[in-house]
């Protein structure tokens, strides 16, 4: 039933029976149409029976019809990799509890004890996002009545995620000249390393890449697909990130003796063309670059280490620091907006201005002693 409310609002109230229970429905909705849409769904799954089934689906066996139906084919690797990590949570503590069961309480303590483990508050927050959007679809198709992820309190360390470190100006430059100094093209991490350091292309970018899309005459990268476990290509992971990336002289110069390695070695096993693959016909996993990346940092006595996605971190860190706008850098990474760099950066771009005034001050500081004794 539809009935309009004081507020201008249209209230939709329904029930159905689960294990010889009532199970109330009550949602309120801006406009008649959309009100009028949901009950019709709702309706409709009554008749065919599965509503029932989908609200006693377990809390993660729903996350992951959902993950399957609304999310995957859009993703790039590594982003399903962080949702089957949110999958495989779930099954750990809420293998058996049925959807149509779960509370805010429920779902709290369920966050907190993930905060507890530790992690990071950023990686709390990322599971908690990946779930609240399910949940949202579990509502809205009127598998549940309430959205039991709202008002959630997130906690978890301080500390800055992994993911989100990112070098400072002096073990940047070290890094660009050590990977220019020990040029070894046969290894093809540090080059892959060299090339995210100078483009900020993501992990899965840099893997797709392709001599198609690669314009040594125009000095630029075009960012069209990623690339997956299989050595298939899939999109990029929004609309947004399919961009055109200006490099320097130095990365074209590169890219080109490497491909011009690929051709010498064996045109015939690297049918796609791919940029990055090695002797054995294989495009270097994340765990292969970190390591590469881990050893490199330690030979150039790096003050911290940072994972490969930390290169997109630090190339946005290098160019901010050297005077480039946000507009234009968050153009550059593929950013649906400014504010998506702002937020993202946010910690980056406050370290860096304090950075900043401390290598000012530091810079107009006069030694006022000598001309206050010479004066007395």
């Amino acid at each position: 039933m539809i009935k309009k409310t004081v507020a201008g609002t249209y209230q939709v109230r329904l029930e159905y029976k689960e294990n010889g229970k009532r199970v109330p429905i009550n949602r309120t909705f801006k406009a008649r149409k959309s009100a009028e849409r949901f009950e019709r769904d709702i309706l409709t799954k009554k008749d065919s029976g599965n509503l029932h089934k989908d609200a006693n689906l377990s809390v993660p066996d729903y996350f992951l019809q959902w993950f399957k139906t609304y999310r995957k084919s859009s993703l790039a690797p590594a982003t399903v990799d962080r949702y089957m990590t949110s999958y495989n949570y779930l099954v750990k503590e809420l293998a058996n509890v049925p959807l149509s069961s779960m509370t805010r309480m429920k779902y709290q303590t369920f966050i907190n004890k993930y905060a507890d483990k530790p992690h990071s508050k950023a990686s709390v927050t990322k599971l908690h996002n990946q779930i609240k959007a399910s949940i949202f679809d579990a509502v809205e198709d009127g598998l549940i009545a309430k959205d039991f992820t709202q008002r959630i309190k997130i906690y978890g360390d301080e500390g800055v995620d992994p993911d989100t470190k990112f070098l400072e100006i002096k073990d940047t430059e070290n890094l660009m000249d050590y990977l220019e100094n020990t040029e070894d093209l046969y290894d093809i991490s540090p080059a892959m390393i060299y090339t995210a350091l100078f483009s900020g292309m993501r992990l899965s970018e840099v893997q797709g890449l392709t001599e198609e899309y690669f314009f040594p005459k125009f000095k630029r990268i075009q960012v069209a697909r990623t690339l997956d476990r299989n050595l298939e290509f899939k999109p990029t992971k929004n609309k947004s990130s399919e961009r055109i990336i200006d490099i320097p002289q130095n990365l074209v110069d590169y890219l080109e003796r490497l491909i011009k390695l690929q051709h010498e070695r064996n045109p015939q096993a690297n049918p796609k063309k791919l940029i990055f693959m090695n002797k054995r016909g294989q495009v270097p996993s994340s765990n292969a670059l970190k390591n590469a990346l881990k050893k490199i940092l330690h030979a150039i006595n790096a003050d911290k280490e940072i994972t490969f996605h930390g290169l997109r971190h630090t190339h946005v860190s290098y160019l901010y620091a050297k005077g480039n706008s946000i507009e234009y850098i968050s153009k550059r990474l593929g950013h649906k907006s400014v504010q998506t760099t702002i937020e993202t950066y946010q910690h980056m771009m406050h370290e860096t201005e304090t950075n900043e005034i401390e290598k000012a001050i530091k810079s107009l500081e006069r030694n006022t002693k000598v001309k206050n004794s010479q004066s007395s």
